[in-house]
């Protein structure tokens, strides 16, 4: 039994971590072996995310505290869960994937940007680009049109020297 203050400091870890999370998502583990929570913890860290198993009365406690009302099935059971830090779509991409080979667990809920996401939300989210994919996107479609205007700019020099070939070209 773990003593009030190594529960306050579990509380406390638990709190740090949601602040520093951009969203969070609650997942069941029955079923799961430590071998593809490890798996899943891995592909994780590469997308600045991570997962931590904690007791539901210090979830929901630290939740209240941050006026996060999830509704009261969402908390029962065991549960993971997800703190993204990084690429949100990318996360949620990889926890719905795996949790697709998983029949007996689920993924619970979510929350991003002040609201509570449900499943079906979650796996929306999964199926939007990644950063970098959006990032890239973005990119091209402001090169795009500054391609075009250079290319706009060098039509006139571009005519004129394809006009002095025909001239050449015509005198030999």
């Amino acid at each position: 039994m773990a003593t009030r203050e190594e529960k306050q400091k579990i509380m406390d870890q638990l709190a740090t971590r949601y602040d520093e999370s951009s969203a969070l998502v609650l997942m069941g583990f029955e079923g799961m072996d430590m071998l593809m929570i490890s798996q899943i913890r891995n592909s994780l860290r590469d997308l600045d995310s991570s997962v931590h198993l904690y007791k539901n009365t210090y979830l929901s406690r630290v939740l209240e505290s941050k006026g996060v009302q999830f509704p009261e099935e969402t908390l029962k059971g065991q549960t993971a869960v997800l703190f993204v830090k990084g690429d949100v779509a990318g996360a949620a991409k990889l926890i719905v994937s795996a949790y697709k080979t998983i029949e007996s667990t689920a993924i619970k809920g979510g929350y991003l940007d002040g609201s509570v996401l449900s499943l079906d939300q979650i796996k929306v989210l999964s199926k939007l680009p990644g950063k970098d994919i959006l990032i890239g996107q973005f990119v091209s479609g402001l090169a795009a049109p500054i391609g075009g205007f250079v290319s706009q700019l060098q039509a006139p020099v571009r005519g004129f020297i394809y006009g002095l070939q025909a001239i050449i070209n015509n005198s030999k």
